[in-house]
């Protein structure tokens, strides 16, 4: 084997190597702050619809608790049932500092959510990113706004 074909097979070699390592990274799932931002409140207003569904239509309280706390917060998180499939929210400790980011809709306490008009119109929670100035609002019909 000549000097050439060493170089000719060690240039295919790694470029062979260089196609691998390129694939693998554009799989990784590279998921934007903005993204996970809307992800996290897709799931908070899903969870909050989950627990009117269980309970007769009713959201949990949602005014503020004695900790400082809003109640929906330890509605949702120290429920039998786990309202979070993922770790979206991370544990117990995490996920009551995460979630003091958003603001329900107050007004919706102690309200059958099956009796409330024009659901498309209302929202259930909002967050606010001081990163961005947007705002993100989830809807009682489930639908997603950036306002800004």
């Amino acid at each position: 084997m000549n000097k050439t074909s060493k170089i000719v097979i060690c240039l295919l070699a790694f470029s062979l190597a260089s196609c691998w390592f390129i694939s693998t990274i554009m799989k990784t799932d590279f998921t934007s702050p903005r993204q996970m931002r809307r992800d996290r409140i897709k799931k908070l207003g899903f969870a909050l619809l989950q627990y009117a569904d269980d309970n007769h239509g009713y959201l949990p309280p949602l005014d503020i608790g004695a900790t400082g706390d809003p109640n929906w917060i330890g509605a949702l998180i120290n429920s039998r049932r786990t309202y979070f499939e993922d770790d979206t929210f991370g544990d117990k400790a995490h996920a009551t500092i995460l979630l003091r980011a958003y603001k329900v809709n107050q007004t919706l306490s102690g309200k059958n959510l099956g009796q409330v008009a024009s659901p498309e119109e209302i929202i259930l929670v909002k967050e606010h990113s001081e990163e961005d100035h947007l705002q993100l609002v989830y809807y009682l019909d489930g639908h997603i706004k950036h306002l800004e």
